[in-house]
Order: structure tokens, then sequence, then C-alpha cells
């Protein structure tokens, strides 16, 4: 990434170098705008499981998300980041929506 491209988009020096942009990483990117997408096209035509996924969005929103800016309740992209890490061996890994399907769906009936 050249100086002046960085410079456009507000990256200090830093930055530009190890390629690790300041906006939210999770929604600036297609797959995961899509996979978010059709979650909610599955919770309108469930509402069982729609109840399930914003139970586990909860469980998973960044401490204090409510002092920074977008001021949403988004996971911490560390998090996610090690997660799917862990459950798929790449830490840019975007889950099937089968996947999270499964694990909102478990995670609603745990205490």
């Amino acid at each position: 990434m050249g100086a002046g491209q960085a410079k456009r988009e507000g990256l200090g020096k830093a930055q530009a170098i190890e390629g690790e942009p300041t906006r939210h990483h999770l929604y600036g990117n297609m797959p995961w705008l899509s996979l978010s997408l059709r979650l909610a096209l599955r919770a309108i035509i469930d509402p069982m499981l729609g109840v399930a996924l914003l139970r586990t969005a909860w469980r998973f929103r960044s401490r204090g998300w409510y002092n920074r800016f977008p001021f949403l309740p988004l996971p911490d992209q560390t998090y996610v980041r090690w997660r799917m890490h862990t459950a798929y061996g790449d830490h840019d890994a975007v889950p099937p929506l089968e996947d999270i399907v499964r694990y909102a769906r478990w995670a609603a009936r745990a205490p």
C-alpha cells in the first residue's frame, strides 16, 4: 500500500505497512455482510432462530461498545479472529451459515 493510498484511507504509517485498517474488519468485508443478511433472512422466516441469534450476538459483543463509534454492540475483532482460527484454522475464515445456526440453537438451550 502506498503512502498516498494510506493517507486517503486515514491510516497511519505503521498501519499501512502492516495492512491493519482502523475500520471494523468484520462488517467491512463482503462475505461477513452477506452472511449477516442471510442470517437476518433466516431469522425472519424462523422467529425462534432469530431470538437465538440475537442472544448469541449479545454474548459476543465487545465490552464498552457504547463508548466507541459506531456505538453498536459488535463483537471484538480480535476475539472473532481467534474463534475463527480455533474453529477453522484460519483467522480470516467466514463460517458457513449452518454452523452459526447450529451454534445459536445450541447456545440458546444452554443456561
